[in-house]
């Protein structure tokens, strides 16, 4: 072989080894370029997650909040139930007391 011939087929090969990385390359950045878009994707879904747990959040300190003034008017009610029941529980026994007292 010649001396050109070789330098051809040097020339054949880098060619092609040179297409090959070329064609590698693509693909890689391809598929990088698919894996940016997915964590596009994903850093979106994250940030509004972030901002529907803010509302959750702020929906249930409001809901706390409500659930405690109404706990407290429930307790002042039932306080006050349970003072008049006291108060009839002493008014009937005073009655029967008296009915005792009056029968015999």
């Amino acid at each position: 072989m010649t001396t050109v011939a070789t330098e051809a087929i040097a020339k054949e090969l880098l060619y092609s080894y040179g297409a090959i990385i070329v064609l590698l390359i693509s693909i890689i950045g391809y598929f990088l370029n698919k894996w940016i878009r997915a964590i596009e994707g994903l850093t979106d879904a994250v940030g509004s997650l972030k901002v529907i747990i803010g509302i959750i959040q702020n929906n249930q300190t409001n809901f706390s909040e409500s659930c405690n003034y109404k706990h407290s008017i429930i307790d002042n009610r039932l306080k006050k139930h349970s003072e008049k029941l006291e108060e009839f529980t002493d008014e009937i026994t005073k009655v029967k007391l008296d009915v005792v007292s009056h029968h015999k």
